[in-house]
């Protein structure tokens, strides 16, 4: 069976493929599979390497539960590896609860949000509000499978973030909040200091360097006690159709319709800034404020963490490869270009001219 990732960038084949519907039915394919290499899936947004594999498939789609139990102000979810973001937070929203954390996407498994370190919205990672950890292994005695339940120490870190290597992750707890509401809105910087000052009173901000304009546009984020604002909905609405599809589709548009690198480097420069509308504050819920339709177009996002003393630098080094690769510069700075060098990855930054 062949198998493709959303990015389509990693293809593999499997001898075998399963989408077990409970723990049982995951114990007997591990037992009858047993010495062989087994991989568990969610919903393979992930573009590295991890998934490879010729071996047994584990699609854990079916191992979707969700229950919630009070703990004290705050909340305790027990959910199926299987169970996709975007229905854990439907389901924790009918009982006034959401996520501490999000990434942009809701695709996701939760599974494979923790394994793959899934981050965002200003706080820690998804993983690092796991609590319990079950999952099925083997016995190294007996060589037959049984569930473990981790829920201290060393092992439960290790789970946390575990890229499936400690087993077959079959439920998760974490700890979840009440509701929230979050107010955003958009301003423009051309120092990068400036966005940074910003993060005191707006810890849950993001923000975009933008290229060809050299800006950076910031998402200015921080809960708000105030009710959804009556505009919130169409927010969404003009946060869909410019940013989620009209940008990429007009980038998509002018690489392979029209085929124009200084269209491209225009629609950057002044059209896209041109319907960002500044300073506009909406207040609405976490879970739609905080996530974007990141998966209505393929791509292949790669993230890097920078130390924040080293981000002026990394950015500095990104605009110049940007450049380069735009056609703009034919190399690199002095200092950048001996980086390359003793990296052994020149011919990586001449294949950006492709």
């Amino acid at each position: 069976v062949q198998h493709k990732n959303f990015g389509r960038n990693q293809v593999f084949q499997t001898s075998a493929a399963y989408t077990p519907a409970d723990e049982r039915e995951v114990l007997q394919i591990l037992d009858r599979h047993r010495g062989q290499r087994i991989r568990a899936i969610g919903r393979l947004h992930s573009w590295s390497e991890a998934v490879l594999g010729d071996g047994v498939l584990l699609d854990l789609r079916r191992l979707n539960d969700i229950r919630l139990q009070p703990d004290g102000d705050q909340f305790v979810a027990t959910v199926g590896a299987g169970c996709q973001i975007k229905r854990l937070l439907k389901e924790l929203d009918r009982d006034g609860a959401t996520l501490h954390s999000l990434g942009l996407i809701t695709e996701q498994t939760i599974a494979g949000a923790i394994s793959t370190g899934t981050h965002g919205s200003g706080r820690h990672s998804m993983s690092h509000y796991v609590v319990g950890v079950r999952l099925a292994r083997y016995d190294a005695s007996t060589g037959r499978a049984f569930i473990e339940e981790l829920s201290a120490g060393e092992q439960l870190q290790a789970a946390r973030c575990s890229l499936g290597s400690l087993g077959i992750i079959l439920s998760v707890k974490l700890r979840c909040r009440a509701q929230y509401n979050v107010q955003e809105h958009f301003t423009e910087s051309r120092r990068l200091s400036n966005v940074l000052d910003a993060e005191t009173p707006f810890p849950l901000q993001q923000f975009y360097l933008i290229p060809w304009r050299w800006s950076y546009f910031s998402q200015h984020r921080r809960e708000d006690a105030r009710p959804r604002s009556r505009l919130a909905k169409l927010y969404r609405l003009y946060w869909l159709g410019v940013m989620d599809y009209g940008m990429h589709l007009l980038l998509l548009s002018l690489k392979r319709v029209l085929r124009s690198r200084r269209l491209i480097r225009l629609a950057f420069r002044r059209i896209i800034p041109a319907f960002l509308i500044r300073n506009w504050k909406v207040t609405d819920r976490s879970s739609s404020m905080l996530v974007m339709k990141h998966e209505a177009f393929r791509h292949i996002e790669i993230e890097l963490f920078v130390p924040r003393d080293q981000l002026e630098a990394a950015l500095g080094f990104a605009q110049e490869v940007i450049k380069v690769a735009g056609g703009r510069e034919s190399t690199l700075s002095a200092y950048n270009q001996r980086q390359i060098e003793e990296l052994g990855m020149q011919d990586d930054l001449a294949g950006l001219h492709d």
